[in-house]
């Protein structure tokens, strides 16, 4: 699970000591809470799509085993679960399923089959190369309704060790961006991995704030820095 830290930090030159001298305790609870909010609901994310990977209905029709009736009628089944998942949190703008042999689908649906050969193109994609599931950096999605700016966490599927595909479920950026905002409008926070790589800003960015990303000082941190 990856833990999520947020920071922040003045439009002014100031030494970390005297940043940290400076920002109230007010201020540290604060951020605390919006980290643990946030860090909690990418959680429930996250074992969304754990369970979703593990279930024997997806396996089966990844695994391209059955007769061509059989898997179109099973198609229609994940699609509909998958869809289901959308409608019941809303957090979720869209989810994609990549795979060998995709099957058709709707084109104004939020649930896409993608043919595994596409997946290397995506935004999100280089951060699996080395891992079997990842959160991206903020990123346009196209939808039907046009683009859409989301965080992307994306999970290799497996069954018995033989690899299958790729689930990515695909979260609205506004609904992450509104918990770090908070009651804020005007603050500059962001939102990191524990590499220390940015995924989402408010107000100014990490590029802006003139901070580097994979700094050691943001590395393995969990909490306000």
């Amino acid at each position: 699970t990856i833990v999520l830290a947020i920071t922040v930090w003045t439009s002014y030159a100031m030494t970390s000591r005297e940043l940290a001298d400076n920002t109230s305790y007010y201020q540290k609870r604060l951020l605390e809470e919006l980290n643990n909010e946030i860090t909690g609901r990418l959680t429930s994310i996250e074992q969304i799509s754990l369970t979703t990977s593990r279930d024997n209905d997806l396996l089966t029709f990844l695994s391209g085993k059955e007769d061509e009736f059989s898997h179109y009628r099973r198609s229609k089944g994940i699609q509909e679960a998958l869809a289901h998942l959308t409608y019941s949190i809303p957090q979720i703008q869209a989810i994609d399923l990549y795979m060998e042999q995709p099957e058709w689908g709707d084109r104004q649906s939020y649930i896409q089959f993608h043919d595994l050969k596409e997946a290397a193109a995506q935004p999100w994609y280089p951060l699996l190369q080395n891992n079997d599931f990842s959160w991206s950096e903020e990123h346009d999605l196209t939808t039907y309704n046009g683009n859409v700016q989301v965080l992307s966490f994306s999970r290799k599927v497996y069954n018995n060790s033989r690899y299958l595909g790729i689930l990515v479920v695909h979260v609205k950026a506004d609904w992450i961006r509104g918990i770090l905002e908070g009651y804020s409008k005007d603050s500059n926070r962001m939102l990191l991995d524990l590499n220390g790589r940015e995924l989402l800003s408010v107000g100014t960015s990490m590029k802006d704030a003139g901070l580097q990303e994979h700094d050691l000082r943001f590395k393995d941190q969990s909490g306000v820095l």
